[in-house]
């Protein structure tokens, strides 16, 4: 069977939770990669972001684990720069439950985006969560100490109080 068979069998395979989904979505996140030139990593990056990453951490094999952490490096900074900006874009307009989910892909494929982050904690203060955007300026503070961000959040945090 050629690739492009393959992919249509899995795609249209039900499962797309627990294992079986993990497996289903690294599989086709893989056959996008394999198109080389081709490829389109928001394709591979929509494949990916489909797989819990409890999974991933408590229950996948190494071999599993090994793989998309080897996807996610191969797409992460070219993509988590694309959500960031869509982010941005969803902000702007005041569309937070969008920036929101925009920020979470963008800091999944790109774990060291510090602005990534904070802009996340601001979309869930502009949306009214206060228990989240305490909980992720206080992320920042702890994975980004000593930057601007951090000082930043620390602000909000206060400004936030209990």
């Amino acid at each position: 069977a050629s690739l492009e068979e393959t992919s249509e069998r899995l795609e249209s395979y039900e499962s797309s939770e627990g294992e079986n989904g993990a497996l289903k979505n690294l599989m086709l996140a893989q056959i996008e990669y394999d198109k080389g030139e081709s490829r389109d990593t928001m394709v591979i990056a929509g494949y990916l972001s489909n797989i819990d990453e409890t999974y991933v951490e408590q229950k996948a094999t190494e071999e599993f684990k090994q793989m998309y952490e080897l996807m996610m490096s191969s797409v992460g900074g070219t993509v988590g720069g694309q959500y960031y900006e869509a982010g941005n874009e969803a902000f702007r307009i005041m569309d937070y439950s969008s920036a929101i989910e925009n920020y979470k892909k963008a800091v999944l494929f790109d774990s060291e985006n510090s602005d990534a982050l904070f802009a996340l904690a601001d979309a869930y203060r502009q949306n009214g969560d206060k228990a989240k955007a305490k909980e992720t300026y206080t992320l920042v503070t702890e994975r980004f100490p000593e930057t601007e961000n951090a000082s930043r959040a620390l602000g909000f945090i206060a400004e936030l109080g209990e």
